[in-house]
């Protein structure tokens, strides 16, 4: 899938799948969520490989840091 800037991409639930982004140049952003209907039924099993190179295991995501988060991508 070759996307752009604010794509949205829908993966049905209790699909296997991998993320990952081919260009260096730009920086990709993955939100994941899951439906409250699927929590509550214990369906909300997540499997993670392996972390993202970016990934920054202290970082809490507080209403700043997503701002900033937010920022860099206008800028």
């Amino acid at each position: 899938m070759n996307g752009k800037a604010d794509d949205v991409i829908y993966i049905p639930p209790n699909t296997v799948c991998e993320h990952f982004n081919a260009d260096a140049d730009q920086p990709v952003r993955l939100i994941s969520a899951i439906n409250r209907i699927y929590e509550k039924f214990g369906l909300n099993d997540l499997e993670q490989l392996e972390d993202a190179p970016q990934y920054q295991p202290g970082v809490v995501l507080t209403a700043k840091v997503i701002a900033h988060f937010i920022s860099q991508k206008t800028k």
